[in-house]
């Protein structure tokens, strides 16, 4: 059974398996994995309270994934989830985490669309460039416009025929992330 909403229905019983209700068929985690994999969404709930376990089970499929060598998540990230339960801001995060998912997924397609065949590495990064600066600032809601004096700004990106090394424009980056992090942690 598919609800209103385009999710899959899937069932827990009390032995723990798993019952897709759309194909009528026990399904296992992983199979679960590859519906969403697949762009579906799923709900996961107890067949006897009819209480929504989706979030559970979505963790235990990343744990899965994480276990088997994948490290798509940085240890530092993990630490930092942890941490974040306990903390003040902590209604924050989810919708920071969803707009930072959404602006990376439209960040990379962009990417992908300027790497035209006769396209120069300065040029792509020149485009990415100028892309990431809209992003932080639409991501941060205008905070890097209100920095202090000490507040790194953004540079221009470099021309397509400049030899400015890939490596400072990175540590740039680097300060102005830095700079950030640390206004934010004034802020917490």
């Amino acid at each position: 059974m598919e609800d209103d909403e385009g999710e899959v229905l899937i069932k827990r019983y009390a032995s723990r398996r798993l019952y897709n209700t759309l194909t009528s068929e026990y399904v296992t985690l992983q199979q679960v994995a590859e519906i969403v994999r697949n762009g579906q969404e799923v709900r996961i709930e107890d067949y006897r309270t009819g209480h929504d376990l989706t979030r559970q089970h979505l963790i235990q499929i990343i744990a899965e994934q994480e276990s088997d060598g994948t490290d798509l998540l940085p240890i530092e990230v993990l630490f930092e989830l942890i941490r974040s339960y306990s903390r003040k801001n902590a209604a924050l995060y989810p919708q920071f985490l969803r707009s930072s998912l959404e602006a990376f997924h439209a960040y990379q397609d962009r990417f992908l669309e300027g790497m035209r065949p006769n396209t120069t590495p300065q040029q792509a990064f020149g485009r990415m460039w100028k892309q990431n600066i809209k992003l932080m600032d639409s991501l941060m809601g205008g905070w890097m416009d209100q920095g202090d004096a000490t507040t790194p700004k953004p540079h221009d990106p470099p021309s397509e025929d400049s030899s400015a090394s890939i490596e400072s424009e990175l540590d740039a980056i680097k300060q102005q992330m830095a700079a950030l992090n640390e206004r934010m942690n004034r802020l917490l």
